[in-house]
């Protein structure tokens, strides 16, 4: 290797190693998501709904306005009143090919999840669907009883894998 293509090198690993120090002295939300000294990760809302997280540790329902896909869209949060009454409670929209679901936080706090959905239209309180990752509904015996969300930050869902 010639001196030049010596000395190019020697400055592309300086400045990978410079970038790899300032990331590790300036994590990312994303990065101090996960806690080594527990094993345990926590997981955002924002990660749901394809939005920015500051990486605070709680669970909120940020405005968010995602379309992913050409049919799909995340959006709220608004206020929605139960059919059975009581007070609104905020909820995030997610329409897709006409599939209308509301999403609200589980009244324990534990996560989001699904209080309506127009396909079958009951009021469904304290269903927590994510941040889990992997829904089953009726033991996984049926078409979309079975399935497994791959979430991206500042994407949301990216893939889908079940008994579709």
């Amino acid at each position: 290797m010639s001196a030049r293509g010596r000395g190019i090198a020697a400055a592309v690993v300086l400045l990978l190693a410079t970038a790899s120090w300032a990331r590790a002295a300036d994590p990312s939300p994303w990065d101090r998501a996960y806690d080594a000294a527990t094993g345990a990760r926590f997981i955002p809302v924002e990660l749901w709904t394809g939005g920015a997280w500051d990486g605070t540790h709680a669970l909120r329902m940020l405005p968010a306005d995602l379309q992913f896909g050409r049919h799909k869209r995340i959006s709220g949060p608004v206020a929605w009143t139960p059919p059975v009454g009581g007070d609104p409670i905020q909820v995030y929209e997610r329409v897709q090919f006409g599939k209308r679901q509301l999403f609200a936080l589980a009244p324990d706090g534990t996560g989001l999840g699904r209080v309506y959905d127009s396909r079958y239209p009951r009021y469904c309180p304290g269903e927590v669907k994510f941040p889990l990752g992997h829904w089953l509904m009726d033991e996984g015996r049926g078409r979309g009883t079975d399935m497994r969300y791959i979430y991206s930050p500042g994407f949301g869902l990216v893939h889908v894998q079940g008994n579709e």
